[in-house]
């Protein structure tokens, strides 16, 4: 059996599908993948880093969630396995993400892009979704204008919501729609 197979029966189940988006670096920028452990859960997966490179993770420790960019450029990171834990929490990093392409199923407990201001949608929701118990922050201070319906959907366990959409455009929206009519 493959690792990537090992990997993917972790997450409980269901298609291989991986967690996606996109970071812009310039060329030398070192990336840090912002993982974290959700109740002790560690994560264990692999990460294509969209220029042909791939590492293995299974701590949050690990320095294989370093990784440095020869060439600058617009990459898209796939993750596959299971990944309890994942927050943007350092403002170095805010900047570098311009899209949230997959939610995948990986077996995410709690996400988190707060800050980052170049995400300016996000996808539907997936049965990816169905393990997020902890959307807080999640959205916070991003660039996204509107809420995919359905969105928390597969989210039934779900029990944390504080600041999920604060300071995003979704509220300027709701404003000036408010006193324009």
């Amino acid at each position: 059996m493959s690792i990537a197979r090992r990997l993917i029966a972790s997450t409980g189940g269901g298609a291989v599908e991986p967690f996606k988006f996109q970071i812009a670096v310039a060329s030398g920028q070192t990336y840090k993948l912002p993982l974290f452990s959700v109740n002790g859960t560690q994560p264990n997966i692999i990460v294509s880093w969209g220029d042909s490179s791939e590492s293995t993770i299974t701590d949050t420790s690990d320095s294989d969630k370093f990784h440095t960019y020869t060439s600058g450029g617009t990459y898209e990171i796939q993750i596959i396995g299971s990944l309890p834990g994942f927050r943007v929490e350092n403002d170095i990093y805010r900047t570098l993400y311009t899209a949230i392409l997959d939610w995948g199923n990986v077996g995410i407990r709690s996400i988190n892009f707060h800050g980052c201001i170049n995400i300016t949608t996000i996808p539907n929701a997936t049965s990816g979704l169905g393990r997020v118990t902890i959307w807080n922050n999640t959205f916070r201070g991003t660039g996204i204008t509107s809420i995919p319906s359905g969105l928390f959907d597969f989210s039934t366990n779900a029990s944390q919501f504080v600041d999920t959409f604060s300071f995003t455009q979704i509220l300027l929206i709701s404003c000036v729609a408010t006193i324009i009519s």
